[in-house]
């Protein structure tokens, strides 16, 4: 947008001079090579149009996981946006929301994406996606995926979910709550720390899943979350069968509503920890243990953990064995 609003205030200062030497042949001067989204329309009283000349026509987003994504469907009527959230009645959008997902198309040059149709077996702490995109000069994309993802999935995902949460919540998304909105975000913030950036109130789901293909193959996940105010602890154990273990090899599983001084305990566990970017696939054969914490403000993406030590890790890991085993 600043350089839109500088471009232009260097555009009117030029046809100043023009207008003040002679009189334009045409009523109307266009200059759009400064970005190839705009058409800027100068006529000789310095009245300034700006239109797009290549934007998002029709957008749809779908994700699926262990988070529950809302779904956006996006579309033009009537000469203006509207947007649907979770398959509700369509609302009225301010273009620049769209105009913010039109910057992250072509920032991860989603056209690049066209076709992407894969899908993987076995991955923990899955997402799936279906991602639909239709441009006014008629470029699309159509990609959709299950545990596989194309190249920069997360990263570009993410950034389109920052500006799309919070439709939902309001009749229209104005051009003031975008620029608010981003400029509450700290620029080129890459990892949080657990208890400085991430307050632990903020915390409401944390996984941690060890998953071995030796013979035969150990399966152990621990989850923490939070339901009516309580912290609640779930632990549960695959034995026997194949590898990938399935939700059929279940042998031993639980839930512990945490005391107030066991969740204390948790937190301290944690504290120091950091979160960042999820990666886009794990390597075969590593056993992990894989740990992810989601937060409010995770923006979708940010939710790969790292414990602020080896000692720290080895004291969750004595914890959560304690907890599973205080059961009766």
């Amino acid at each position: 947008m600043k350089k839109i609003l500088f471009t232009l205030f260097a555009i009117l200062l030029c046809m100043g001079a023009v207008c003040h030497a002679s009189k334009a042949e045409s009523a109307e001067l266009i200059f759009s090579s400064f970005d190839a989204r705009y058409t800027v329309a100068v006529d000789d009283a310095l009245n300034v149009t700006l239109s797009h000349t290549r934007a998002i026509a029709r957008f749809d987003l779908h994700r699926n996981g262990d988070v529950a994504y809302d779904s956006y469907e996006i579309v033009t009527l009537q000469g203006e946006y509207q947007v649907s959230v979770n398959g509700k009645d369509f609302q009225k959008l301010d273009a620049s929301v769209v105009d913010a997902l039109y910057q992250v198309f072509e920032a991860y040059d989603l056209a690049q994406w066209d076709g992407f149709n894969e899908a993987r077996e076995g991955v923990l702490d899955g997402e799936g996606f279906w991602l639909d995109i239709t441009l006014t000069d008629g470029t699309s994309v159509h990609a959709h995926g299950s545990n596989a993802f194309p190249e920069r999935y997360f990263e570009a995902v993410g950034e389109m979910q920052e500006i799309l949460d919070g439709i939902g919540k309001t009749p229209a998304v104005t051009m003031g709550g975008i620029l608010n909105f981003f400029a509450s975000l700290r620029p080129g913030k890459r990892e949080w720390t657990v208890g400085t950036d991430i307050g632990f109130d903020d915390i409401t789901e944390f996984y941690y899943t060890y998953d071995a293909s030796t013979d035969p193959p150990h399966y152990q996940r621990y989850r923490f979350y939070r339901e009516n105010g309580a912290t609640l602890f779930y632990h549960e154990t695959r034995e026997g069968g194949g590898w990938p273990q399935t939700e059929a090899d279940i042998t031993v599983s639980g839930t512990v509503t945490l005391s107030e001084e066991q969740t204390l305990y948790f937190h301290a566990c944690l504290e120091g920890g950091t979160v960042r970017g999820r990666e886009e696939s794990l390597d075969d054969g590593d056993a992990g243990p894989w740990t992810y914490l989601y937060w409010n403000g995770d923006q979708g993406s940010y939710q790969e953990f790292s414990f602020a030590s080896w000692e720290k890790r080895i004291e969750f890991e004595d914890f959560c064995a304690a907890l599973r085993d205080s059961e009766p």
